[in-house]
């Protein structure tokens, strides 16, 4: 059995902010039984990067920018939590599913096609990819 935790980046609202050309989505999936294995592990692991770095989450954007608290990080540091994330997730029995949409294209069609029932019942980039999402699980 698995959860469930979906996410999103770039979100736009009810129209297109050129700052967000792109709405990400992403399910993630952990297995039930390593759930509270990888729960724990990512916890003490967020505490140590606290404890130097004060956070209230991660936020990739973030640190591959080194914007806000990353601010003054040495992109080296920073790339090698990017990094120990990455190994750490792919090392998790974890099963992921990812939507990515242009949001000009979705507003430009959404404009053009007012009329569309598609676009009436899912009107936000964001509700989009999660329709998609839910239709690949």
């Amino acid at each position: 059995m698995y959860l469930c935790y979906v996410d999103e980046s770039g979100f736009n609202g009810k129209k297109l902010n050129e700052n967000q050309p792109v709405q990400t989505m992403v399910g993630i999936f952990p297995n039930l039984y390593s759930f509270h294995k990888s729960d724990a592990e990512f916890k003490e692991v967020f505490k140590i990067i606290n404890k130097r770095i004060p956070i209230n989450e991660l936020k990739a954007n973030e640190i591959y920018r080194g914007r806000q608290s990353w601010a003054n990080i040495e992109p080296d540091v920073r790339d090698k939590v990017i990094e120990y994330y990455f190994n750490w997730i792919r090392n998790r029995n974890h099963k992921f599913i990812i939507s990515t949409i242009d949001n000009s294209v979705f507003f430009n069609m959404k404009k053009e096609k007012k009329d569309n029932i598609f676009f009436k019942d899912c009107p936000f980039p964001w509700l989009l990819g999660a329709f998609h999402i839910s239709i690949v699980i």
